[in-house]
């Protein structure tokens, strides 16, 4: 999870630099590669064997609550930092310093991740248990009849429409010059 996290750090630092829109769809997809390969699988194991086998879905619970509330924060956070470093540009005039506020609250949330993965790296223990493994056959046996389901194809549809449909407004909306309405649709 920490070298995740770190990843994913390393990611806000090159994004902070305002690259071109071809850049961003590569940063995107590595920050997929950092969150949803390296660090979520990482994440659910740890929050269940955090739980025991009792209490799971208390575990659960506190991870989505902290996350809500981390979201909410942050967001919060970053946002009032935004305004009041904007508050000093013109608000009319559209130049390479209209950048910085921007790239100073990235800079801030990259160093953020860093910190939590060494938080991550340093308190959570590593788990050396070996686990039994199903035979190979199984497990394609039960895939298949995963990938078959009409609600795994619904869910991961939710998924991709809620995750994308943010990053398309936000560009679209905030994001002056070459990042605006124009590039929206193919940055995401």
């Amino acid at each position: 999870m920490a070298v995740a996290l770190w990843l994913t750090a390393m990611g806000g630092v090159f994004i902070a630099f305002i690259p071109s829109p071809a850049w961003l769809v590569l940063i995107y997809g590595f920050w997929g590669f950092t969150t949803i390969f390296l660090f979520w699988a990482a994440m659910i194991r740890a929050t269940r064997d955090w739980g025991g086998p009792v209490h799971q879905g208390r575990a659960f619970g506190w991870v989505e609550g902290g996350r809500g509330l981390d979201a909410a924060v942050l967001g919060t956070l970053s946002w009032l930092v935004f305004v009041q470093l904007s508050m000093d540009e013109q608000a009319l005039i559209v130049t390479q310093s209209t950048f910085q506020p921007l790239q100073k609250v990235i800079f801030t949330t990259s160093l953020l991740t860093a910190l939590t993965g060494w938080l991550v790296r340093t308190s959570i223990p590593d788990n050396e248990e070996k686990l039994e493994r199903e035979p190979h056959d199984v497990v394609l046996r039960k895939t298949g009849r995963l990938v078959r389901m009409p609600t795994v194809w619904s869910l991961a549809i939710i998924i991709i429409c809620t995750y994308s449909a943010p990053f398309k407004r936000f560009f679209r909306c905030h994001l002056p010059g070459e990042y605006s309405n124009r590039d929206a649709g193919r940055t995401v």
